[in-house]
């Protein structure tokens, strides 16, 4: 039984990971900001990091996350 939990929510991970980056692609946009000029207005974070998680392809961390809505002034349910 836990196994299978385990397997169910490893399969949801990417989902997630998918609707939070289609979700600060969309605060971007609203905002008419690049992916670099994102990129530089963070100083931390790389154009390229940015465009592998708006493609659901990384996992970003709580910081990440953080950072990221800081910089698109928003709170972090916005990433929901």
């Amino acid at each position: 039984m836990v196994a299978f939990a385990l397997f169910k929510e490893k399969r949801r991970g990417p989902r997630l990971a998918k609707k939070i980056g289609a979700k600060i692609r969309q605060l971007r946009l609203k905002k008419r900001l690049s992916q670099g000029d994102l990129a530089k207005k963070s100083l931390v974070i790389d154009r390229a990091y940015i465009s592998r998680l708006e493609r659901g392809q990384v996992n970003p961390t709580l910081r990440t996350l953080e950072r990221l809505a800081a910089l698109l002034d928003v709170s972090l349910k916005d990433f929901l």
